[in-house]
């Protein structure tokens, strides 16, 4: 969904709700165990009241599309995004397609859905190996039947956008994007999207609840760029802005992206997050002075595995 909604302008980028958390056990800040089922309804219900009109989930997302399923309200207004499963391997062929569409149908029906909003490549790998068009011509199938409104894939490096703009056709994309992954907004690929019309949704920004913890207390895989968060939460404090304002304001501050994504254990977490998205931050925040390259800080994909 385009930023011009209703013939106005929306200079701020929708809130999507991510539901990870609702079929596993995610975040390197949740310490919680998965939110309840009627936990789930409370922070629907939530996600109503604020105006959060997008859902974010995936079949990977152990029985998260399941428990939405039976959780969403009748005649509810979501747009919901789901993902594919990850297919692998050097060579993607016909069967692949057919396992995709399989796939669709199953999601269809644990979402109680007639269509989705979206549709992602959940591994952007399965499209860049020889025989990817089959994923995403079956998938632009499934669009034309009336199945899903948008295709497109989920990437995590600018590369990965690079190279699918290259040999596909998207309607949708999902990257990740935070105060210290900044590579997508630096590298120009945002504008790319945009003028190709895609539609750019956003992921990670709290990088898994990171950016809401005190440096001191994050892992030691975060060594490296301890200092640096250190300087950064004391320059939030200087201008009186909480973490979570800071990681929210440093996203809507990016013109191309029309929906951030965030998860949330618990209708209360739920609405801070709306609190820190309505917040009014100063626009003197350096944000590229806290750009991080570090992949092990980053990427999740390259994190010790959790204890």
């Amino acid at each position: 969904m385009s930023r011009e909604r209703a013939g106005n302008v929306d200079l701020r980028p929708r809130v999507g709700l991510g539901t990870v958390q609702f079929g596993l056990e995610y975040g390197i800040a949740n310490e919680a165990a998965r939110p309840t089922f009627e936990e789930v309804q409370r922070i629907l219900d939530c996600a109503e009241e604020h105006g959060v009109s997008l859902l974010d989930t995936a079949a990977l997302y152990g029985d998260a599309e399941a428990v939405l399923g039976r959780a969403l309200p009748a005649g509810h207004r979501f747009d919901v995004v789901t993902k594919t499963p990850v297919f692998g391997g050097a060579l993607i062929e016909a069967r692949h397609a057919d396992m995709l569409e399989r796939a669709v149908h199953t999601s269809l029906e644990k979402l109680r859905l007639d269509v989705l909003y979206g549709l992602l490549i959940h591994s952007a790998d399965d499209l860049l190996v020889e025989g990817g068009e089959w994923l995403m011509e079956r998938a632009q199938t499934l669009r034309e039947r009336g199945a899903v409104r948008k295709v497109g894939v989920s990437v995590y490096e600018p590369a990965q956008a690079e190279r699918i703009l290259e040999h596909h056709t998207i309607d949708l994309i999902q990257i990740p994007l935070n105060v210290l992954d900044q590579r997508f907004s630096s590298s120009g690929i945002l504008d790319k999207l945009r003028k190709a019309g895609v539609e750019i949704h956003s992921r990670s920004v709290f990088l898994q609840g990171a950016l809401l913890m005190s440096p001191d207390k994050l892992p030691p895989h975060f060594e490296g760029a301890r200092d640096k968060l250190r300087r950064y939460r004391e320059v939030l404090t200087g201008l009186d802005i909480t973490p979570a304002e800071a990681a929210v304001d440093f996203v809507k501050r990016q013109p191309q992206v029309d929906g951030l994504v965030v998860g949330v254990c618990s209708a209360q977490q739920l609405g801070e997050v709306m609190a820190a998205y309505h917040a009014q931050c100063p626009p003197c925040v350096h944000f590229a002075d806290f750009a991080e390259r570090e992949g092990r800080v980053i990427d999740p994909r390259l994190w010790p595995p959790r204890q």
